[in-house]
């Protein structure tokens, strides 16, 4: 899969950040969804920290959406392997940027189920495509980390 890196000439050469959305494919009850996420975050956890690559899962029962932030070599060479696994389907490339600096840089892979209050304050289609529909995504994850300090 070819993408391609929009370059802004402020930022850091060395980071990028890219976001995607899918539909979820994995099939089963609740639990069988649940245990599966659980797998790819703990893959994807000791993979991103080999490779330097920092980011957030997000989930909403029926679609994922994705921020990864590293080395454009790293997050291109995931994300081919990302759009290929079949527990998701319809990927789509939102946003590939380069970035000064990361916003999740604490993460490997952090992970987000939106709840029920936030689905209801951002819409339950918070994830349908649209004009904004990236930084919708990193709006929503803004929230739920702040919301989070809080607590």
């Amino acid at each position: 899969m070819e993408i391609t890196l929009d370059v802004d000439q402020e930022a850091s050469p060395e980071i990028c950040r890219l976001i995607y959305r899918s539909q979820m494919a994995i099939e089963g009850d609740p639990r069988d969804v649940t245990g599966e996420i659980q797998r790819i975050l703990m893959v994807s956890r000791a993979w991103n920290r080999r490779v330097g690559i920092s980011g957030v899962l997000l989930f909403n029962r029926t679609r994922f959406a994705q921020v990864l932030e590293g080395p454009p070599d790293a997050v291109k060479s995931l994300y081919g392997h990302i759009a290929c696994d079949t527990r998701h389907k319809d990927v789509t490339l939102l946003d590939h940027v380069r970035i000064a600096a990361r916003e999740f840089p604490t993460w490997s892979m952090g992970y987000v189920e939106t709840s029920p209050e936030q689905e209801l304050r951002f819409g339950s289609d918070s994830l349908q495509t649209g004009p904004s529909e990236a930084e919708a995504i990193l709006t929503l994850l803004r929230l739920v980390l702040h919301e989070r300090r809080l607590n």
